[in-house]
């Protein structure tokens, strides 16, 4: 779409794509609520969540691995573009598919989270994507042909998701039912909030030592991470 029509119909697509689940959303007929309790503001609120996160280590441990990921792994689709053109030696076409190859993995991905079993022990997959996603990473930044480097953002993909999936997954299944919405806002805000800061770090250090430094740096201490977790809670991994 980029190559052929220009970047603003990109955007009115990305828009469009929207309607269907808005429209979805508005056929939703909330039952009435009976009598209920006060509830809290919403600083408050988010207050006894954080609480509760710090209180649960393997919460805590969940939550965090998020944060490592968004800050710092996920931070190469900023440089996605430039990596196209300048790495690769191609343009804004090469640049799409890359993206569409990693969109692929990801699809992938999910429909292998969504088949998984209630004897599938989640905790060890968690932890193999968050190993897996930083290896690919390191191996991506090595490889200069694209034909290579479209198979690996496959692997990204998988594993990025892989690691998002679950978390989610297993945050809901730990957590008491009378705080799931608060951590889960705690896990959205994590999510969605540090992707960005992890976007303007990567650019700065870009600038600074380059692109390819850049990602491995950021691999590294994804990688760092995963080990980490591994072998401080290795109940994790048991985790159904």
């Amino acid at each position: 779409v980029y190559v052929l029509f220009g970047p603003a119909w990109c955007f009115s697509v990305n828009g469009i794509s929207y309607v269907a689940i808005l429209s979805s959303l508005a056929r939703i007929r909330q039952p009435a609520q009976g009598h209920t309790e006060p509830h809290p503001s919403a600083v408050a609120s988010l207050l006894e969540g954080l609480r509760y996160v710090a209180a649960h280590k393997l919460i805590r441990a969940i939550i965090l691995l998020i944060a490592v990921v968004c800050l710092f792994g996920f931070s190469f689709a900023t440089l996605m573009p430039a990596w196209a053109v300048s790495v690769l030696g191609g343009d804004a076409a090469t640049n799409g598919l890359l993206q569409s190859f990693r969109g692929a993995g990801a699809l992938i991905s999910a429909l292998v989270v969504a088949s998984l079993g209630q004897r599938t022990r989640k905790g060890r997959l968690l932890l193999a994507g968050g190993f897996a996603f930083p290896l690919f990473l390191l191996l991506f930044s090595r490889v200069r042909w694209v034909p290579l480097s479209l198979l690996i953002m496959v692997g990204v993909g998988m594993a990025l998701i892989l690691v998002l999936n679950l978390a989610n997954v297993l945050l809901q299944t730990l957590v008491e039912d009378r705080l799931r919405g608060r951590v889960m806002s705690i896990f959205s805000l994590t999510h969605f909030g540090l992707m960005p800061l992890g976007g303007l770090l990567a650019g700065i250090a870009a600038q600074h030592i380059g692109a390819p430094a850049t990602i491995v740096a950021s691999a590294l201490v994804s990688l760092a991470y995963a080990l980490f977790l591994t072998l401080r809670l290795p109940h994790l991994s048991r985790l159904p």
